[in-house]
């Protein structure tokens, strides 16, 4: 008997578990950690390893940057990266179950998990160690060391961009910690009481305790400064970026202290939802901000609470720290509609200098009546075997059926509620990170990343659904291999552009593909925005318009440009009133404005979006009021007058924390700026990573990962 295993999404494999069914053993295959250096002193520690690009513990590149990916196990554990022994940078996870099968049937027998992380380079030797750690504090290390021999080195020096207090602040409280912000990573061992200096008015020495995190560095005097005295903060030149450059001179600034030290106890600025709204989403996400920052060991689920006032009953939650003001507390499960809710910060709440809240805060909210619009599920009377080979699918809408395509290839048509299998001779090869486009009459596929072994594709096929039948596209002038870019149908030709290639360099130069002439011809790169993958693209009618994504190094981008096939010309899209940076966002065309919505801005997911008028040049912001929750991972489509988002996860933790994903949606109208909920009466399980397509009258989703971690063969028809 022989049993088969596949990673079902993760573009490596890990910890493979092969299970027999019942009345065979179980056995599963361990190791404390694995390749490029892993050092692991306990046995119980996660397990942590780099594969990819290699899984030596020696690289050499010419790129500025690497793109690193790796395996460990447990799923839930956080994974960080430090460059020579710096700042720590939480990585990105991702994974799911493996797929096992016995006798051609198909069960899930395990999990495999990922990391991945892109890391800067300086010219020369870049020592990179990889942390695991659980909640318990145990953690697996992994170390590579990278080469990087070509390329221009980091000189720009670091900057102060901004100080607590301010410059020239005066009635500063006599027991404020002083800060500096810089405007990059800095080297942690230049950060001392040598280079971050605090002086008065005669010159005297303020002996304090000198830290950093991040990009800011604190000194907190060990007792209280001197009342309506002046006092000078100087950071030297000894301060030093990660690439070793010093600021450019010594940057001093002052201020004034008050009579006393601060003895007012922070008092909160903000919430989400409002006091006594009556909107909220059933997957809202409680926040609350502060007058100034405060204590984040004082703000946990014992002082931040939710409670149902119609149950009377306490919600289960989880307290997390957004930002040094704000708070956030995210039920476990989703809320009743039209349900009234009680939000409390307890007393004892403190801020820096040790300041306790006296009294509770407390703000209440209503949620929102049930959602528009009907589901009905669609059929899982499948004509074909392989149901449970469902990786990675992508859907187009051919105007009667839609085509499915992934490991292999299926058809639904909604009119029916049937499916049929594809004629799978001559297709591509099963695939992760391509794209596809719908021509009116065939479906393009191109690019992408081979499943097994892993790589970076630069090929493609044509389906025609009248013959069902699969054909080979020219490579000649074709774009470099690579996954993770976007493409749209002009009405010619496809458009293809952005990702990353078989080095896991970003790839700005793209390309058009014109299947009347099996050909491609190249797209101008003079003017293109920065070549990112995971951003979004659309077509206007004449133009492509590709916004975000993720840069080789500074994180997403908030920047994207417009493309004219005609005249083969770029033009950056406006940064005034942009939205921020994200990536796992989306993008749709509402006939005069790309509508963005959503992502993950890392840190944290939002509910942010913006409207772009390629015509005016101008954004417009996405009303938040009733909007749904924030999210990445979702699906959006146009239906003629709305946008619909739906599903997609709330954090950007782990694509592995699967219990949290979502099973809602919501339906904004640009031309009022307001939302409104889709309902969930019959509507598909939560999911994420899935499909849609608008088919004129309804949404079809299907696919994609579910609250098990398995991969969903179900789906439903949304109807407005």
């Amino acid at each position: 008997m022989r049993i088969e295993t596949k990673a079902a999404v993760a573009l490596m494999s890990t910890d493979s578990r092969r299970v027999l069914l019942a009345g065979l053993a179980v056995f599963a295959l361990t190791s404390c950690c694995s390749g490029n250096g892993c050092e692991d002193d306990n046995p119980n520690a996660p397990r942590i390893s780099i594969d990819s690009p290699t899984q030596a513990s020696t690289y050499t590149t010419a790129e500025d940057s690497v793109f690193l990916q790796g395996s460990m196990d447990p799923a839930d554990v956080a994974v960080s990266w430090t460059v020579d022994g710096g700042i720590a940078t939480f990585a990105h996870i991702g994974g799911g179950p493996h797929e096992c099968y016995i006798m051609g049937w198909p069960y899930l027998c395990g999990a495999s998990y990922y990391w991945y992380a892109s890391v800067p380079l300086q010219v020369g030797t870049n020592v990179i160690r990889v942390t695991a750690q659980d909640g318990s504090g145990s953690r697996g290390q992994a170390t590579i060391s990278v080469t990087r021999i070509f390329g221009t080195p980091d000189v720009t020096p670091p900057t102060v961009s901004s100080t607590i207090p301010s410059i020239g602040a005066s009635n500063v409280a006599t027991n404020y910690s002083i800060s500096a912000t810089f405007s990059e990573s800095m080297d942690g061992t230049t950060i001392t009481s040598d280079t971050f200096q605090l002086r008065d008015t005669n010159g005297n020495s303020i002996v304090g305790v000198v830290a950093i995190a991040g990009n800011t560095a604190t000194l907190d005097p060990i007792g209280p400064l001197t009342g309506l005295t002046s006092y000078t903060a100087t950071i030297t030149t000894g301060a030093r970026d990660l690439a070793g450059n010093a600021i450019a001179g010594p940057f001093t600034w002052e201020f004034t202290t008050a009579v006393a030290p601060d003895k007012t106890p922070p008092s909160v600025t903000a919430t989400s939802p409002l006091n006594a709204s009556a909107c909220a989403g059933t997957d809202t996400k409680v926040t609350a901000s502060f007058s100034e920052p405060v204590s984040s060991a004082t703000v946990n689920s014992n002082t931040f609470t939710l409670k149902d006032v119609n149950q009377n009953a306490s919600i289960a939650g989880t307290v997390s720290k957004l930002s040094e003001l704000s708070f956030a507390f995210t039920p476990f499960s989703a809320l009743s509609y039209s349900s009234s809710y009680v939000a409390t910060l307890g007393a004892g709440i403190k801020d820096l200098p040790g300041n306790a809240t006296e009294d509770n805060f407390v703000w209440t909210f209503t949620t929102s009546p049930g959602g528009l619009g009907s589901w009905q599920a669609t059929s899982t009377n499948y004509t074909y075997s392989s149901v449970a080979d469902k990786r990675g699918y992508t859907a187009v809408w051919t105007g009667t059926e839609m085509i499915l395509f992934g490991a292999v290839a299926y058809s639904y048509r909604p009119n029916s509620d049937t499916w049929a299998s594809l004629n799978v001779l001559g297709a591509p090869e099963a695939r992760l990170g391509y794209v596809v486009v719908w021509t009116g009459s065939r479906m393009i596929i191109w690019g992408g990343t081979r499943l097994n072994p892993s790589g970076a594709l630069g090929d493609g096929k044509l389906y025609d659904p009248l013959t069902d039948t699969w054909q080979p596209i020219s490579s000649l002038s074709a774009p470099a291999p690579r996954t993770g870019a976007t493409a749209v149908w002009t009405g010619t030709e496809m458009l293809v552009w952005g990702g990353y290639g078989a080095t896991y360099a970003l790839e700005i130069a793209g390309g058009r593909y014109n299947p009347a002439t099996d050909s491609w011809q190249p797209m101008s790169t003079e003017g293109a925005p920065p070549a990112t993958y995971g951003h979004t693209a659309i077509w206007t009618g004449s133009k492509m318009i590709v916004w975000g994504g993720m840069k080789s190094v500074g994180g997403p981008a908030s920047t994207g440009g417009v493309y004219d096939p005609v005249i083969d010309t770029w033009e950056l899209t406006a940064t005034s009133a942009a939205p921020s940076g994200r990536i796992g966002h989306t993008a749709v065309w509402t006939g005069t404005e790309m509508a963005i919505w959503g992502g993950d801005g890392y840190p944290g997911n939002t509910m942010t979006g913006a409207l772009y008028g390629p015509q005016t040049k101008t954004w417009r912001p996405v009303s938040t009021t009733c909007g749904p929750a924030e999210r990445s991972g979702h699906t959006a489509i146009w239906n003629g007058s709305e946008m619909i988002v739906w599903g997609g996860q709330p954090s950007n933790n782990s694509w592995s924390a699967y219990s949290s994903l979502l099973g809602t949606g919501a339906r904004y109208n640009p031309t009022t700026d307001s939302w409104q909920y889709v309902s969930v009466v019959g509507a598909p399980t939560a999911r994420s990573m899935h499909t849609a397509v608008w088919t004129g009258t309804s949404m079809i989703i299907w696919g994609g990962i579910d609250r098990q971690g398995a991969f969903a063969a179900t789906g439903g028809r949304y109807q407005p």
